[in-house]
This record gives structure tokens, sequence and C-alpha cells, in this order.
């Protein structure tokens, strides 16, 4: 049966994302969540699915109990969650469970935006990012003042809390 190459999150893997210009596939689950399981077994176990990861995504797999600063960043709406990310670590978008009939489309439709250009960012779209925004910074800008405090080694921004 195919299986999908997951990394660990890490400096390397984001590199690894840069370097070949693939948009990275977070899947953010607990290992005791049924549905997670679920998703593994079915679409992430699909040899489409398995194929157009391994061709079109640099896929990244973390553990929500073991990582809950990535987890506190990226969960959208509970477990699972997949997370389509730039190689620098913006949310492109995703989502919680997506049934198997719809993931090889999802995964697909993605791709294509990120390769077409489209790698703007959600950041700066969401209600709470647009009521945190200072006075004066544009957009651009405060998203470079954000980067500067991301470690993207360890995830998260500033120092351990």
């Amino acid at each position: 049966m195919p299986a999908i190459a997951w990394l660990e999150w890490s400096a390397a893997s984001f590199a690894r994302a840069r370097t070949e210009g693939k948009p990275v596939l977070l899947s953010i689950a607990p290992t005791w969540c049924r549905n997670s399981v679920e998703m593994d077994r079915s679409s992430f176990a699909d040899p489409d699915v398995v194929a157009r990861v391994g061709l079109r995504y640099v896929p990244i797999r973390v553990d929500a109990d073991r990582r809950p600063d990535i987890c506190e960043r990226y969960s959208l709406g509970g477990w699972p969650t997949t997370a389509f990310l730039t190689p620098d670590g913006g949310l492109l978008g995703g989502g919680p469970y997506v049934e198997h009939e719809r993931r090889a489309d999802v995964l697909e439709r993605v791709a294509d935006a990120f390769h077409k250009g489209g790698h703007a960012t959600v950041a700066d779209t969401t209600p709470r990012a647009r009521a945190a925004r200072p006075a004066g910074l544009t957009a651009e800008q405060l998203l470079e003042q954000i980067d500067g405090w991301y470690d993207p080694e360890h995830g998260g921004f500033g120092g351990a809390p």
C-alpha cells in the first residue's frame, strides 16, 4: 500500500519547499483522533492522492499533542487539520477533515493556484488579523514584521512561553 513520505516540521522541510518551488501540505492530527486515523486509512492511502502529494507538495505531519504551538497557529477548526502553506509558512488555506471523494480535487486546485502565482496568504483577510493590524502599517509591512519574529525551526513567535 502506498504511503505519503511525511516530513517533520523543520527548517530543512521548509527549505526543501522553497528549493522545489512547492507549497507545503501540513497535516495536524493527534494520534488518538478517530477522524485522523480514518483520513490516513482512506484519503492519505489512496494511490492517486499519494502520487499528487509526492509530485506537487512538500508534506509535513505534526502530532497535535507533541507540537501544541504549531497546532495553535495552524489548526483550522478541528482535527485532523489539513493546511496549505507557502514555503515560508504563510497560510494559503485549508480546513478540518476532507472527505476522500474531494481530497484529490482539493490537492490539484490548491497546487494549481499556488503555481499560477497564488502565493497570497489569508493572514490579512481574517477579522482577527484586520483588527490587530496597527494603524499606519500596510499588510505587507505587518507581514514583514511578523516574519521577522517567526521561528521556522521550532515554530511559533518569539521566545519560549
